[in-house]
């Protein structure tokens, strides 16, 4: 009776820390902590922060035109 006490306590034990280990290695966040390719998160955002600001200045200047093309600047406003 004793043995199989102790089988199953050690299976438990098991069970128990490959879910633990499971866990800990799935568990991330989005926010940038250096473990899952940070550099090219950030080269992402770096783009995506050239291509808002080419955006914002392509809407002005085409604001500013004397018959403004609205199509393009919808274009631009949904690119933003």
């Amino acid at each position: 009776m004793k043995q199989q006490t102790a089988g199953r306590s050690v299976i438990v034990l098991i069970a128990v820390l490959a879910i633990s280990v499971v866990s800990v290695v799935y568990s991330h966040c989005q926010i940038p902590c250096g473990i899952y390719d940070d550099p090219a998160r950030f080269t992402s955002m770096a783009e995506n922060l050239t291509t808002i600001e080419k955006s914002m200045n392509q809407i002005n200047t085409l604001s500013q035109e004397q018959k403004p093309n609205y199509n393009q600047i919808v274009r631009w406003v949904q690119n933003k």
